[in-house]
């Protein structure tokens, strides 16, 4: 199973649009998890992807988007980018739907 070959991955996305998915994985399974990681972004890119999916991926988000805040590098980091936007701070939690 490919999970199990990989230690990390994760996305990123910049702000001109260009996405990369960086992955640790040990070099016998890279090939694996690299076939494994194209697949899925096939398969969203295509759409293909169930209402469950699209639920699960939406509740994660905003839990994420939650738990960040929480540390005070968090709490700055937020404040930091709504300020200079926005004129003012509003909470995750207001935001967050």
């Amino acid at each position: 199973m490919v999970r199990s070959q990989c230690s990390r991955l994760s996305g990123l996305r910049d702000d001109e649009g260009c996405s990369a998915v960086p992955m640790f994985a040990k070099a016998a399974a890279a090939g694996d998890v690299i076939k494994a990681v194209y697949n899925q972004v096939e398969t969203i890119a295509q759409g293909n992807l169930s209402s469950t999916d699209v639920l699960a991926a939406k509740n994660k988000l905003k839990a994420e988007r939650l738990v960040s805040v929480e540390s005070s590098g968090g709490f700055l980091d937020e404040i930091g980018s709504q300020a200079p936007v926005a004129g003012s701070y509003a909470p995750p939690s207001t935001v967050v739907l």
